[in-house]
């Protein structure tokens, strides 16, 4: 790495952890590129992080010890949730550190893990071929999240028990992924078909809803409009069908993927946060 490149990017660095802290993140897992400027700044960036940084296969190359925690179990209201971190070696590695093989690894955390989660999620950083193989091979896992896939899957794909989510790379996609155990009797039921389905139903009723003056219902509006009037009564129709099946399925997941466009809205405080990010990294790539 060229020597005046460093200042930027340990500006940016500390920003984007900055601006992690407000965004309340849980965890992150370290891919390689987060080691390029050595060991001594990435423990200066895990005191900064008020989140565990997390690898199962980056390795001391001193002692052959994991360099940073291998998993966290995150807990909620009703669930634990496993979350396991992998990465794939680049040239840029720091030389105090080493790969371990992200299967046999991950393998050997899902199982020391099992028994104390109702959900893993592996955070893969890892190229397609290989964030397949490790679905295919590790057994345990319910979920493999992709940071380095060039595709976006509205669709998760299961892959002999553990469902891969592609969801883009360089953060030009957020996502959510909805899950509900109620029991262990059952699998994990895939409904992100439905739930589109579904919100594609309540925009339209929503759409339909905006002429409503308040106090009347859709039906009393429309009453005078045959084809509008059937329309309404097929989409609630639709919608209280899909509101059930999720309503009683048991073990179920949705996931959706979320384009960070500019429709999206900004958060004000993040916002100015980025702006000053921008001016701290130009002040530095220009002071070299």
């Amino acid at each position: 790495m060229a020597e005046h490149n460093k200042p930027r990017l340990a500006t940016m660095a500390e920003g984007i952890i900055n601006i992690y802290n407000e965004m309340n993140c849980r965890v992150m897992n370290v891919g390689a590129n987060d080691l390029a400027l050595g060991a001594g700044f990435i423990n200066h960036i895990q005191d900064l992080a008020e989140f565990p940084l997390i690898s199962a296969n980056i390795l001391r190359k001193d002692n052959g010890q994991h360099a940073f925690e291998p998993y966290v179990i995150l807990k909620t209201s009703d669930q634990r949730i496993g979350v396991i971190g992998v990465s794939m070696p680049t040239p840029k590695v720091a030389e105090q550190y080493e790969f371990g093989d992200p299967i046999v690894h991950t393998q050997a955390i899902v199982d020391a893990i099992a028994s104390e989660t109702d959900v893993i999620i592996v955070l893969a950083s890892l190229d397609d071929r290989k964030t397949q193989q490790l679905a295919d091979q590790v057994q345990g896992a319910d979920f493999v999240v992709s940071s380095r896939s060039l595709r976006v899957s509205s669709q998760p794909k299961m892959h002999r028990g553990t469902t891969v989510i592609q969801n883009g790379t360089r953060g030009k996609y957020a996502g959510v992924l909805h899950v509900k155990r109620a029991d262990d009797l059952s699998s994990l039921r895939n409904l992100t078909p439905e739930y589109s389905q579904l919100r594609f139903t309540k925009e339209r009723l929503d759409d339909l809803a905006k002429p409503v003056p308040a106090g009347m219902t859709l039906s009393e509006y429309y009453a005078g409009d045959g084809a509008k009037t059937q329309l309404v009564q097929r989409l609630e129709a639709q919608k209280n069908q899909r509101e059930k099946m999720i309503r009683e399925t048991a073990n179920y997941f949705w996931f959706l993927p979320v384009a960070l466009s500019e429709e999206i809205p900004d958060n004000p405080e993040i916002l100015m946060q980025v702006e000053v990010l921008k001016r701290q990294v130009e002040t530095a790539a220009s002071s070299r």
